[in-house]
């Protein structure tokens, strides 16, 4: 199977719209909106539904320079102690 490369699309909001990550069509179904529960629902975001694969994904999502706005700071893969997932992902690389 070929990769995908999906279309983005940048917009005012800090958000990008994306085709399928998986079969790149650009025909996502609306599924639900719910909001952002760790955020005290300040932001809200969609689900969609692939037509023509399925595959179910958030769209619009967060451009990549906001993503650290949705987690704390002490969120476990920003820690660089040894129990972090960071740091467990590392440490089975190296191995």
């Amino acid at each position: 199977m070929e990769t995908v490369r999906p279309r983005v699309v940048q917009t005012a909001d800090g958000t990008e719209h994306i085709a399928c990550n998986l079969c790149g069509a650009d025909d996502g179904e609306p599924l639900f909106t719910s909001p952002d529960l760790h955020l005290g629902g300040l932001e809200r975001f969609e689900m969609v539904r692939c037509r023509r694969c399925g595959l179910i994904y958030l769209n619009p999502r967060p451009a990549g320079e906001r993503l650290a706005d949705f987690y704390p700071d002490d969120y476990s893969v920003f820690q660089e102690d040894r129990w972090s997932l960071g740091m467990r992902i590392r440490r089975l690389h190296v191995r």
